[in-house]
């Protein structure tokens, strides 16, 4: 598995362009989030089971990309 953290929409549009048939999980984080730690243990547990790419956005520094994939 390719666990990426997306600095740039730039970058985030990269992986996406090149990845083909492959599972792409975009996980929007921060550092202070007590469910998302929970969450950054079960998706590196299931990755070990799925090929796929793993990118993690952490949300103090995307906002406009948090604009464009709606999250809240």
């Amino acid at each position: 598995m390719l666990i990426s953290i997306i600095t740039s929409e730039a970058e985030l549009e990269n992986v996406l362009g090149t990845a083909g048939n492959t599972l792409v999980i975009l996980d929007f984080y921060t550092t202070w989030c007590g469910p998302c730690k929970t969450m950054d243990k079960y998706l590196k547990i299931q990755s070990d089971f799925v090929v796929q790419i793993l990118m993690l956005v952490e949300k103090n520094y995307l906002f406009e990309l948090l604009i464009i994939c709606d999250v809240c």
